[in-house]
């Protein structure tokens, strides 16, 4: 029965003038789905997504405006900084956080359910092209200076008196350091990295993957009814090639930075 609705909505979106699936209820209306508030860090988190007040877009940004056409579901960004974007999440006063998998936040199946996977994410060892360093474990960067982002958690690689840690407030400034000869180590995720390096003509080498996850959204439970039409929307950007386009648009040009 639900596949007659979707046939309906395709239907009436060639004498609209849209192209595309567009998922209906099963009352056939394709008008409005449903209004999600996602929250977004206030820093940004490029590739992924801005910061607030930036144009830059991001893979996530442009995925949701390409959901949005396919579902007519409507998605309110909100700036926050991370943690209470975090609390408010688990308190279903935001919607939506993306950039998001199990793995990241264990024992809160209760209040999150979790797209299909968008993007592969590695955490990385970094070091400038050129450098002579072997890393397998975090024991081989004694003595090093290691830039690192404030706050973040890596473990077995962070929180230790094996290296010298130099923080910066965010992704972009630990670049800016890099670039200025403050440390030849960092330590962040491949797409960050390549999208970093593209930007500032930084050549690095991974010296070290820490680990790798799926990365999709994760929705609050109060809204888990939108999953299967959230899901089914990835499903045909994919087919579509939208997906792979969207992530090769911010991080194609800069895979030959990343060695």
């Amino acid at each position: 029965m639900k596949k007659l609705f979707v046939l309906f909505a395709m239907i009436l979106s060639v004498f609209s003038g849209t192209t595309g699936t567009v998922f209906a209820d099963e009352s056939g209306s394709n008008v409005f789905a449903d209004s999600f508030k996602v929250g977004y860090f206030e820093t940004g988190f490029m590739p992924m997504y801005s910061a607030k007040g930036s144009n830059e877009g991001g893979i996530f940004e442009e995925l949701l405006q390409e959901i949005g056409k396919l579902t007519n579901d409507d998605f309110e960004i909100v700036y926050y900084p991370a943690t209470r974007l975090y609390n408010f999440f688990r308190d279903g006063k935001i919607d939506i956080d993306v950039v998001a998998c199990p793995e990241w936040f264990p024992g809160e199946d209760n209040f999150s359910v979790y797209t299909k996977p968008v993007i592969s994410f590695s955490e990385a060892v970094f070091v400038r092209k050129g450098k002579s360093l072997m890393v397998e474990t975090v024991n081989d960067l004694r003595g090093e200076t290691v830039g690192i982002v404030k706050g973040y958690i890596y473990p077995g690689w962070s929180e230790n008196d094996i290296y010298k840690p130099e923080f910066a407030t965010k992704e972009e400034t630990l670049f800016r350091k890099f670039k200025e000869g403050r440390y030849d180590v960092l330590i962040c995720a491949v797409p960050v990295a390549k999208y970093y390096a593209s930007k500032y003509g930084l050549e690095l080498e991974v010296a070290k993957v820490m680990y790798t996850v799926d990365l999709g959204m994760r929705i609050h439970v109060n809204k888990g009814t939108a999953i299967d039409r959230i899901n089914g929307a990835l499903d045909q950007l994919k087919k579509d090639g939208k997906v792979d386009f969207i992530v090769q648009k911010y991080l194609g040009s800069s895979a030959e930075n990343i060695n």
